[in-house]
């Protein structure tokens, strides 16, 4: 609620959006340590460390972050806190910060034409959403 579309918090915002961001900087580095991808969080930090460095009046660059997420295994977890624009997420659209935790169930007959037919740069899984933001529930 603090972000313009294109990501920049809105003026006035801006100490209400840094104590929100330094609370959940840790949230997101505890939850890639449990889930076990460490480097996730690591590179949340740093993005947000930098976004910060250069004010939240500016359009937030996760660039580490989005680097550092890789898609689940089957039968594994995977999670993702950042900027994105939603699919289908609700009015306004924007690069808004966004978070989901979901567990990969790849139906049999997907999981076999991705064995019959590999895609070398293909991120789309089959997953569960267990939690999410606002706009990734709503879209």
């Amino acid at each position: 609620m603090f972000q313009e579309p294109d990501g920049r918090v809105k003026s006035g915002y801006e100490d209400s959006a840094n104590q929100l961001l330094e609370e959940i900087v840790p949230l997101v580095s505890k939850v890639g340590d449990l889930l076990g991808f460490p480097n996730f969080g690591r590179a949340f930090r740093l993005d947000s460390e930098n976004w910060k460095a250069k004010g939240l009046f500016t359009r937030p660059a996760y660039d580490h972050t989005l680097e550092a997420y890789f898609p689940p295994n089957v039968d594994d977890y995977t999670f993702f806190c950042g900027p994105m624009i939603t699919a289908n997420g609700p009015p306004p659209r924007g690069w808004f910060f966004e978070c989901f935790l979901s567990f990969r169930e790849e139906p049999y007959e997907c999981e076999r034409v991705s064995i019959d037919y590999p895609h070398p740069k293909n991120k789309c899984q089959s997953t569960r959403l267990l939690l999410a933001s606002r706009g990734i529930l709503v879209g």
